[in-house]
């Protein structure tokens, strides 16, 4: 069964809201029973200044409006091409498991110029996540001289299932 990954934020969405406002009506209620009331709470005066401080504090937000959520949960697609010591340091091992801990999709591997290239595809804040760690971190054993990133994109679907170690160059 294939399910749209739009379809699964909208879901997401609507669950968070219903999460936080029970939250906030035990919080109303266990402070002052006689003065709280379910029926206050449903109110919009109530209910809007504590959605929007929500909202500013929350990663991903919500348009009540139309069950979107808003540019951190769009999905993004991006190249990388990695140089320095790179090669024979596990770069690619590390890289694998760093995408897949943030939940990412793709594949890494080396090329001939002694670099490692790749995709990434997935939520906009973790691809950006992905792109400091591939700028500034790598493996334990590497020295990043430079990171190039290109082809970055907005896409409606992820090409992969899981990021994956390339071992034969695609040229």
């Amino acid at each position: 069964m294939y399910v749209s990954v739009e379809g699964c934020y909208s879901v997401l969405c609507r669950t968070a809201r219903s999460i936080l406002c029970f939250i906030l009506i035990y919080e109303l209620v266990s402070i002052s029973c006689e003065e709280t009331t379910l029926a206050n709470f449903q109110s919009k005066s109530l209910r809007e200044p504590f959605v929007s401080s929500v909202a500013e504090n929350s990663e991903e937000t919500c348009n009540s409006d139309t069950d979107t959520c808003d540019s951190m949960s769009r999905l993004i697609s991006v190249d990388f091409e990695v140089f320095g010591r790179v090669q024979g340091v596990f770069f690619r091992k590390y890289t694998m498991k760093t995408a897949t801990q943030y939940g990412l999709v793709g594949w890494v591997m080396n090329t001939p110029q002694n670099t490692v290239k790749g995709q990434v595809q997935g939520k906009e804040s973790k691809v950006k996540e992905m792109k400091h760690w591939l700028r500034y971190t790598g493996s334990p054993s590497s020295m990043i001289d430079k990171c190039q990133f290109s082809n970055e994109k907005t896409v409606m679907d992820l090409d992969f299932q899981e990021f994956s170690v390339r071992y034969s160059y695609l040229y």
